[in-house]
């Protein structure tokens, strides 16, 4: 049903400006225009405590908050018409400038880990930003020398320290599981090897493992391997292992292993650039 043009009127046996026939319109409009400023307050929360510093998808949702209150200004003044066209406007405006610089409502983020001996550093990326960091007391040293123990390592020492790892990271991580478009990225001396180690088991072997695509699957059996190697001089018989971590190695690609299983991911891309590498382009590019 189309509506009539601004400021034709109708008589209203029960009083008012607009015509009978326009209530049922009216209503829906009004409604919209309430559910438009309601999902942008409960947006802007739920993007301050999950995401905090997007202060470009903040405007944008203001732009929201600004053209609902100026449709609603525009209703009760009697000028649907003119309401129902900066209400659509508005609405494809802010699509397309929020797809197009921003990357949608379900913008790719980005989850960066950098395991070491003794902590597990986190850092969430979003639009080309670091929004949250993280960093847990949990690295390959910890690991090795708090619960698998010493060679000969044990199944049963394996199994405890897998339960470890995932009570420790569970609750750290909760905050990323399901995330859109998650891409996860590991930097450390660790998936470096773990890499190497998968590429020689894929008949591919190679020292530059930079931008590599390594599968949960891959690294899975790189973990039974190294589990099937229970002293440090079976694991030196390990295609591709690195001396200088074969000690501690387990350790960290358990750790791998865990955050895998915890957000659910099909891959790591493997980056031979270090966190702190990043933090200091970060400096420089202010």
């Amino acid at each position: 049903m189309s509506l009539p043009a601004d400021g034709a009127r109708a008589s209203n046996p029960e009083g008012g400006d607009q015509p009978v026939f326009w209530q049922p319109s009216l209503a829906f409009i009004k409604v919209s225009i309430g559910c438009m400023l309601g999902s942008a307050v409960i947006y802007e929360i739920v993007l301050y405590l999950s995401a905090p510093g997007q202060s470009a998808r903040a405007l944008a949702v203001g732009f929201i908050v600004l053209v609902a209150t100026a449709a609603w200004g525009l209703l009760s003044g009697g000028r649907a018409r003119a309401a129902v066209r900066l209400l659509a406007a508005g609405v494809w405006l802010h699509v397309t400038v929020t797809a197009f610089f921003l990357g949608g409502v379900a913008a790719a983020s980005v989850i960066l880990f950098d395991i070491g001996g003794g902590s597990t550093e986190l850092v969430l990326g979003l639009d080309g930003r670091a929004v949250q960091t993280m960093s847990e007391p949990l690295g390959a040293l910890t690991v090795t020398r708090d619960w698998l123990g010493p060679d000969p390592v044990s199944p049963q020492a394996v199994a405890y320290a897998r339960a470890q790892i995932r009570a420790a990271l569970a609750p750290v991580v909760g905050a990323f599981r399901g995330r859109p478009a998650l891409r996860a990225v590991a930097t450390s001396g660790t998936i470096q090897r773990v890499a190497r180690i998968a590429c020689v088991q894929a008949g591919d072997p190679r020292a530059d493992v930079h931008g590599l695509q390594l599968t949960a699957t891959a690294l899975r059996q790189v973990v039974a391997a190294m589990q099937a190697a229970p002293t440090l001089a079976d694991r030196l018989r390990i295609p591709g292992m690195d001396a200088s971590r074969a000690d501690i190695l387990l350790g960290g690609t358990l750790i791998y292993e865990a955050l895998t299983d915890l957000l659910d991911l099909p891959l790591w891309t493997v980056s031979m650039a270090g966190l702190r590498m990043g933090v200091i382009h970060e400096l420089l590019a202010r």
